[in-house]
């Protein structure tokens, strides 16, 4: 009975949501809440005050429909909230929001998202990198290093790059001889695959 009366209280006035304690909250109290705003103003105006990740990533797939949305949702969701899945989202809205987001959860993927729409971001902005992308082998620094090498980093899917940290072979064209180069990843360092080893990948069938 009390929940109802909350919920009806909320949907008369969802900024009473900016008055309740967290534990107080429930996800349908926040999605009523949301929902009752009125069509003027931006479902972001709230969303600072929803204590959970499901419902504010469940918001912004409904109703950030522009890039500056997306911007002001990177603005007002909050640090305990966020998280790489709602991040992602606002990135393949606006990779300009990039700067608002906090490291603690830009992880090597997105860093490869961001990359990939605006890729002089990172040259222009380095210390926006993460150290901890910076500094390991993971798919961010694996599509550098293939560009830097062999001017083919962007030719590589972020699930391409993936399957090459897991130890798949994988081929490059070089640009010396046109021929294909069939190559592993090992410890960090490519190496040029021996040809029985090439064959013997091929007769099992891999796709390389």
């Amino acid at each position: 009975m009390e929940n109802d009366k909350l919920l009806e209280l909320v949907e008369r006035d969802p900024f009473l949501l900016r008055k309740m304690r967290n534990d107080v909250k429930t996800r349908e109290i926040c999605r009523i809440a949301l929902e009752a705003l009125p069509g003027q103003i931006p479902k972001y105006d709230l969303i600072s005050d929803v204590p959970y990740a499901d419902v504010c990533l469940e918001i912004l797939q409904k109703d950030c429909k522009s890039k500056t949305d997306a911007i002001m949702c990177a603005i007002n969701i909050s640090d305990t909230v966020m998280n790489e899945e709602i991040a992602e989202f606002i990135l393949e809205k606006n990779p300009l929001a990039f700067p608002i987001l906090k490291d603690t959860y830009l992880s090597p993927e997105l860093c490869f998202l961001v990359d990939q729409s605006n890729p002089n971001y990172f040259n222009k902005y380095p210390s926006m990198l993460p150290a901890r992308v910076r500094e390991t082998v993971n798919v961010f620094t694996l599509s550098r290093m293939l560009e830097r090498r062999w001017g083919c980093g962007e030719n590589f899917s972020l699930d391409e790059l993936k399957e090459i940290l897991q130890g798949k072979p994988f081929h490059i064209k070089e640009s010396s001889s046109g021929k294909n180069v069939f190559m592993e990843l090992e410890g960090g360092k490519f190496r040029i695959l021996p040809e029985e080893k090439k064959i013997r990948e091929i007769k099992k069938g891999r796709k390389l």
